[in-house]
This record gives C-alpha cells, structure tokens and sequence, in this order.
C-alpha cells in the first residue's frame, strides 16, 4: 500500500486528538510514499480537471486531480471513498479505482 501527500492531509487534519493524529500520522508515513512531481502533476491535474467538467463531471476539490494526476503516473490503483473519483475513472479509464465502503 502507498500513499501521497496530498492524501495524508485529509485524515491528519480530521483526527480528533493529538494523540489520533500522532497514530494516524505514523500508519501514513509506514506507507511507500508516491511523491508529487510539481513539474508534471500539478499541470496534468488541471488538465484532469479540465477534462472532466468538459464531459458534464464535476470535481468537487482539486486535490482529488492531483491525486488522480500521481495514481495515472505511477499506475496506481486508487483505494478510495470519494465519488469523484469514480467520475474521474469514467472519464480517464486508465485510472484505476477501488471504493471503499466506510461502514
């Protein structure tokens, strides 16, 4: 399992106690990191955002096209809980998805 920065952000902000976050922050950073490229992530993720609302999708946060942008890069598969990233999948089908039920 990876992660990349923009998705640690997300669970760190959302922990209810600093001793959450401190647990929470340790399981992120055992994980192998996929590191955002500036130069070509952040340009794609536009792109990936761009391309979306041109096909009737509309993304909710960029960040979910930056991480898009680093999943197609890498040829990850995205593990997530998120409908717009089964948008995006539908869009771009060379993003590869994988819901999460939360319950």
């Amino acid at each position: 399992m990876a992660t990349t920065d923009p998705v640690m952000c997300d669970p760190l902000s959302g922990a209810r106690s600093e001793n959450a976050f401190f647990r929470l922050d340790a399981m992120l950073q055992a994980q192998s990191p996929l590191t955002v490229e500036p130069t070509f992530d952040f340009r794609e993720a536009a792109t990936i955002y761009r391309t979306a609302r041109s096909k009737g999708k509309a993304i909710r946060e960029h960040t979910d096209c930056l991480i898009a942008a680093v999943a197609l890069r890498t040829d990850a598969v995205l593990l997530h809980s998120h409908r717009d990233f089964d948008h995006l999948a539908e869009v771009f089908p060379r993003l590869r998805v994988q819901r999460h039920s939360q319950e």
